[in-house]
């Protein structure tokens, strides 16, 4: 524009300079590769698709598979002949 013409520009929200890159994003199921059984939900520039697409990842959130597995908490070992044994939650009184 002509500098001339800045002002009008700037009273409505204009800058000096070049206009911001926005880079689109995309949410993809990504399989890490040699891990193809640990998919995790990954949000990615649109750019970056094709060398995702090319080892097998797909667009949009990862599948979700149900299992009626339990999973122990990470340091726990379980027996796989003990059955679990509940405890009693003992009630409490407070005094106000």
């Amino acid at each position: 524009i002509k500098s001339s013409e800045w002002v009008n520009h700037s009273n409505h929200g204009d800058s000096k300079g070049k206009c911001p890159v926005v880079e689109k994003k995309i949410d993809i199921c990504h399989y890490p590769p040699g891990n193809k059984k640990n998919p995790q939900n990954i949000n990615i520039n649109e750019n970056a698709w094709p060398a995702h697409q090319k080892h097998g990842d797909s667009k949009g959130k990862c599948p979700v598979v149900k299992t009626n597995k339990v999973m122990p908490a990470k340091g726990v070992k379980v027996s796989p002949t003990r059955e679990a044994k509940s405890t009693p939650i003992k009630e409490v009184k407070v005094n106000e």
